[in-house]
């Protein structure tokens, strides 16, 4: 049995983000009348464009920003992600396009640069496309947005139509255009009506509470308040969906005969004008906030340390908090790079983020190990000798020497330093020695046997944590987890390949094992009963924080042991000491009764009425959670209505 998970964190965050959204409105507003652009002002958006290998995004960005596209050779593929300035004057609105290469390699890089507030441009080979290949062409792309952003704005192109026989062309491209509208109706269709049940299974056990009846086992070591949170979660993982998929047009363009594009740029400029979706698009910025952005774009230093941006900030009349707003805000629309909700990255500010894109393109590469020849073909001696040894570990292992990285990223080997706590909290690389996830290969069944006999030690539990997808997770949350796993305290390494982990752990000798599978995820804990609970309390904190890198994601999860008679849910382990869980997988719990409210005067007083102390209290958190705002701006975002604002 499988139960629906929502991080609570996820709510915190989602109700923050609002709150401080509207609040950067009312502060710039407050702060700064009349910094609303008016319909002649240019508008500025981050674009992401999205897309299978040779979907055709590069060609017609091409076509947009040049007048030309059609990209013909394999050299002219886009290398990891690239960043083009895209400006429709006669729609008024300048775009930061960042092109991501379709090859699955790149797939891990991508959530560096997915924010809210980005317009997502789907797109999606028309002539190639086949509804049993719905997944691979279109279904991973929207997982990887929707699992991060909370109602993202995205627009769905076929390109290629110049291909279809012109005597049928209106035909196949209405019948090509329908399949893939119906397929991503079915899949979202599904996801929402998932969630509708699991809303309506929430309450009905709340009903059943109340009534005095059993509360379904599904709800097994969950308290009514514990139920509560559960469906208050899942209505905002459902209020998150993209609200345009039901209703999904697809926009048929061709780079070659210049065909659609007129209608595409239209297309795009509506929504980006759409407050409902870019709420902040009009806000026009504050002069200080523009010379901020000027002088921190031209510093010409790789990164800056967020004392320096102060004073900058600072120069020109900036209050501290001002400067911390603008930079979240220079982040979501794509002019800067600022992870300052990432622990080792709190203090950096990446002026340009090509300075990073150019990183990343020397090491992940769909045509690695002929660019790592060409790299070789530049030594000599005893450094040639040498690279060629470090390549061969790399390509067969994943592990990267010193002198390997130096040898690729030459000039860069220091901004390569500088992103490492990044990299390792995306999972790009893991912790001990830099080992890239990319290379690893997949785990043989003999080395999984030696390091997790089928037998369970005497004496010892095996819990099993399982969560599954409706779906192929996204990209680059396999290795998020396993960058955590192997991050916990007291670890020792067992086996490292690219779909199993094993782990000895602390003190009390556990073994942990993570295996990664097409649509779901397994962790093993393994150690004296109590113990292993306890541990598996800790890997649950592990997950928990994979997850809020996907606070949009949706899947269910189940956890027990081989002798257990009852299933639990990670939220029970969360909530209970570990000598409870081990009876409560053994049958042996019974939820307990609801205190009763007792209404006391005072109670009732106090619900109406605040003192003077509490009230001092609340404008002084208030003011504080305005001023956290850069927080959580770019975690977690939630677009604003205008029924919230």
């Amino acid at each position: 049995m499988y139960y629906i998970y929502v991080p609570s964190t996820v709510v915190i965050i989602l109700y923050v983000t609002v709150y401080a959204v509207v609040s950067m409105q009312k502060h710039l507003r407050h702060r700064y009348p009349g910094a609303h652009a008016d319909d002649a002002t240019t508008l500025t958006v981050k674009g992401v464009i999205l897309g299978l290998t040779e979907a055709g995004k590069t060609s017609l960005l091409n076509c947009m920003v040049k007048g030309q596209g059609h990209v013909e050779i394999e050299t002219n593929r886009t290398i990891g992600v690239d960043v083009i300035t895209y400006h429709d004057t006669k729609n008024n609105v300048k775009y930061e396009m960042y092109d991501f290469g379709g090859h699955q390699i790149y797939h891990y890089t991508h959530r560096f640069f997915l924010t809210r507030q980005a317009l997502h441009i789907l797109n999606v080979d028309l002539p190639g496309y086949k509804s049993e290949e719905f997944q691979e062409r279109v279904g991973t792309w929207l997982t990887s947005v929707t699992s991060h952003v909370f109602n993202p704005a995205i627009l769905v192109v076929g390109t290629k139509v110049d291909l279809f026989p012109p005597d049928k062309a209106k035909e196949m491209i209405a019948a090509a255009c329908s399949a893939i509208q119906r397929d991503i109706q079915v899949a979202e269709s599904r996801i929402q009506n998932k969630l509708k049940e699991e809303i309506q299974l929430c309450q009905k056990a709340v009903d059943a509470e109340a009534s005095g009846s059993d509360i379904p086992e599904r709800f097994y070591g969950l308290t009514k308040d514990d139920i509560l949170a559960k469906k208050e979660s899942l209505e905002k993982l459902l209020d998150g969906r993209p609200k345009g998929l039901l209703n999904v047009q697809v926009i048929p363009v061709s780079s070659k005969t210049f065909q659609g594009i007129e209608a595409l740029c239209n297309k795009m400029a509506e929504m980006v004008k759409d407050e409902r979706l870019f709420p902040a698009a009009r806000q026009e910025l504050p002069t200080s906030w523009t010379k901020l952005t000027e002088d921190i774009k031209t510093s010409g230093r790789t990164y800056l340390h967020a004392r320096d941006c102060q004073d900058v900030g600072a120069a020109a009349g900036m209050k501290e908090s001002d400067v911390l707003n603008a930079l979240s805000y220079l982040h979501v629309t794509g002019q800067i790079l600022f992870y300052n909700h990432i622990r080792g990255m709190e203090d950096l500010v990446f002026p340009d983020p090509t300075i990073i894109l150019t990183l990343f393109k020397q090491i992940f590469r769909h045509d690695l190990p002929a660019y790592l020849d060409s790299l070789a073909a530049s030594l000599s001696g005893h450094a040639r000798v040498q690279f060629a040894e470090d390549r061969a570990s790399f390509l067969k292992t994943g592990g990267a020497s010193d002198s390997f990285i130096k040898n690729l990223l030459g000039d860069n080997i220091a901004a390569f330093n500088s992103l490492l706590p990044l990299m390792k909290h995306f999972g790009l690389c893991y912790s001990g020695s830099v080992i890239f996830p990319t290379e690893l290969p997949a785990a043989q069944p003999d080395e999984v046997a030696r390091c997790w006999p089928e037998v369970v030690p005497s004496g010892g539990e095996e819990i099993s944590v399982t969560i599954e997808y409706s779906q192929e997770p996204p990209l680059g949350l396999p290795e998020t987890m396993v960058s955590r796993i192997l991050s916990m305290e007291q670890t020792t390494r067992r086996l490292l390949t690219k779909d199993t982990v094993v782990v000895h752990v602390g003190e009390n000798s556990e073994d942990v094992m993570y295996r990664h599978f097409p649509t779901r995820e397994e962790i093993r804990i393994r150690g004296e009963p109590e113990k292993a609970w306890l541990q598996a309390q800790t890997v649950v904190k592990v997950i928990e924080a994979c997850w809020d890198e996907f606070p949009a994601l949706y899947f269910s999860n189940s956890v027990g042991s081989g002798e257990t008679t009852k299933s639990l849910t990670i939220e029970a382990v969360r909530r209970h000491m570990p000598g409870d869980l081990l009876r409560m997988s053994e049958g042996n719990w019974e939820r307990p009764p609801e205190a009763p409210v007792i209404r006391t005067p005072e109670v009732v007083i106090g619900k109406y009425f605040i003192g003077k102390h509490d009230r001092l209290f609340c404008v002084k958190l208030s003011r504080n959670l305005i001023l956290l705002y850069m927080f959580v701006v770019r975690c977690k975002g939630c677009p604003i209505t205008k029924d919230a604002l």
